[in-house]
């Protein structure tokens, strides 16, 4: 049996983010107008992203919060998309990611 009080044997190695298949939680701060969720959807067809699970919340005047699980996708065509959403003129903040396991 290995204690806490031993080291590991052998290396271990961590996975490339590249290579991470997961479950995503994001939450994404948008205007709350028509439209949004169309062009959302657009983005997240374009990164092989599908969703399992949306969620929307009321936030600040005019915005909402979405609270959307994914389906099993990589880790690098979801911060891709991430990174897509940032310049968006309707997309609030930076939108926040978990990975769910």
């Amino acid at each position: 049996m290995l204690g806490f009080d031993r080291p590991l044997e052998g290396k271990l190695t961590l996975k490339s983010t590249d290579d991470i298949n997961s479950k995503y939680y994001l939450r994404i701060n948008v205007s709350d107008r028509a439209g949004v969720l169309a062009k959302l959807t657009r983005i997240f067809e374009e990164h092989n992203i599908s969703v399992e699970t949306m969620l929307q919340r009321p936030a600040l005047t005019n915005s909402a919060n979405l609270l959307i699980s994914t389906h099993i996708a990589l880790e690098k065509d979801v911060q891709n998309m991430m990174r897509a959403m940032e310049s968006l003129d309707f997309v609030n903040t930076a939108p926040v990611m978990i990975r769910i396991v």
